[in-house]
């Protein structure tokens, strides 16, 4: 009864903190409203603004037309009108091209935004999944101690498997320098941590006469090896990160309501890139020799 109490707080809270995330989310649209709403303006005014210089230069043809048939007499008036306009056409453009630098300012501001807002919501939709599957496990095992997988990017709520275990080994190696390095080196200069891995030993276990259904399962951890899918491992000892490195599955046909399984995963870790960027020097500041023939 317990551990029932448990998992329901626990599937109440994971609840609460999805509720939470997709909260989050919604406070980043409204940045996106608000940028929208400028971006189709800023596209408005530069609309308008075109039309207006196309008038202008509309009337510029025209007067010119008539400035070439006119008498002497006439001339001195259409050339004062046709400086105005050509004065106004080239305020106009003057102010169409600060339209534009500012509809472009607006579009890549939107474009930014939504960007931002797409890897929010993406976030949110992974841990409110990632939430309700951690839910799940609590729910079916009844907040028993238990070793289950998932992907770090899970597809479904249905991605993940609960490995009931009967041992978990931990090993971790380093790697360190056999042969003679250069004098006065420190040896840590040489010598770096190997990898951390774990091989679980267990079953999926389900209701008597459910090894169809379990064997469904097992293909899925399948797929998450063959396709080096980044998981996350959850028991006694836990990786955060982990690659599928090996599959152990013995044949018993006797067995109706489990399948037995040995699991090893290698912990991978991101490494954060250390290299700059060199500079741009490709300015020849250098002059050019003439050449004599």
């Amino acid at each position: 009864m317990n551990n029932l109490k448990k998992s329901l707080a626990d599937a109440k809270t994971a609840f609460n903190s999805a509720k939470s995330d997709f909260q989050k989310y919604q406070s980043t649209s409204k940045t996106i409203v608000k940028d929208t709403r400028i971006y189709k303006n800023a596209t408005k005014d530069v609309k308008n603004q075109k039309k207006l210089v196309a008038s202008t230069k509309k009337k510029i043809v025209i007067v010119t037309k008539q400035y070439a048939k006119a008498a002497r007499a006439k001339k001195q008036s259409l050339k004062k009108q046709l400086d105005n306009l050509k004065k106004v056409y080239q305020e106009q453009n003057s102010a169409l091209t600060k339209l534009k630098k500012k509809q472009a300012t607006a579009k890549s501001k939107l474009s930014k935004a939504q960007s931002k807002s797409l890897s929010a919501q993406k976030a949110t939709q992974r841990a409110i999944l990632k939430k309700a599957i951690g839910a799940t496990v609590m729910a079916e095992t009844g907040g028993k101690d238990v070793t289950w997988i998932t992907p770090v990017n899970p597809g479904s709520k249905e991605s993940y498997a609960i490995l009931w275990p009967d041992s978990e080994d931990f090993s971790e190696t380093v790697n360190v320098n056999e042969t003679a390095v250069i004098k006065h080196t420190p040896i840590n200069t040489v010598t770096q941590a190997g990898t951390e891995s774990i091989s679980v030993g267990g079953a999926l276990i389900g209701e008597d006469g459910s090894v169809p259904t379990l064997v469904k399962k097992f293909e899925r951890i399948r797929k998450w090896a063959e396709n080096t899918a980044e998981v996350s491992l959850i028991g006694q000892t836990s990786f955060p990160h982990a690659i599928i490195s090996g599959i152990d599955k013995p044949h018993d046909t006797y067995l109706t309501n489990q399948v037995p399984l040995t699991i090893t995963l290698q912990k991978v870790d991101w490494a954060d890139s250390n290299v700059k960027k060199k500079a741009n020097s490709s300015k020849n500041k250098g002059k050019a020799n003439k050449k004599i023939w």
